[in-house]
């Protein structure tokens, strides 16, 4: 089976706004590749909101990403980095609802989505991996993390590897692709 990697990185810059809008448009261009035959739906999705010159909502963005993924006979690598910088604390509505979304990927896809989401230790993110049933990995990374995102995903990757059959050469391109946005 063929192998997608999807990366995002919420910044300490991350406006309230439109974020997830951000984000889900790119995760869905990066698991669609050069030359790749674009779904029907997607098509039509994407040819109405020309045709009214208007954008697709959140939930039309996250519907579209998740039917991608379940009609896709791929296996979907996605890491989300920085989800503790998407809304101040407390939580707003807009970080409740990427948690939401993430949770529906999370238990709607048919098990070729592999999820790598890290985030400050916070109440609310610890809670939703806890309701997705995400494994939680602690990594203490000391004052002055400069390549905490690249440990985070190596210590993943290294557990992931038997578990997923994830070959080494994948485990490369996703900390090569890492590195190159840090």
């Amino acid at each position: 089976m063929r192998k997608t990697v999807a990366f995002w990185f919420f910044g300490p810059e991350t406006a309230e706004g439109d974020e997830i809008e951000a984000m889900l448009s790119s995760l869905i261009k990066q698991t669609m590749p050069p030359g790749y035959q674009i779904p029907g739906f997607f098509r039509e999705t994407v040819q109405e909101h020309k045709r009214l010159n208007s954008f697709p909502s959140v939930t039309e963005l996250a519907n579209t990403l998740r039917r991608h993924i379940e009609e896709t006979d791929r296996d979907f690598y996605i890491v989300i980095d920085g989800l503790d910088h998407c809304g101040p604390l407390p939580p707003t509505p807009r970080r409740e609802l990427l948690l939401q979304i993430l949770h529906t990927l999370a238990t709607s896809t048919p098990g070729n989505l592999h999820l790598f989401l890290s985030g400050r230790n916070e109440d609310d993110l610890v809670r939703s991996m806890a309701i997705m049933e995400l494994p939680l990995v602690n990594v203490d990374l000391d004052e002055t993390p400069s390549p905490d995102l690249a440990q985070f995903v190596s210590y993943r990757l290294k557990q992931s590897i038997d578990e997923h059959n994830l070959t080494h050469a994948l485990r490369e391109s996703i900390l090569v692709r890492v590195g190159e946005i840090q």
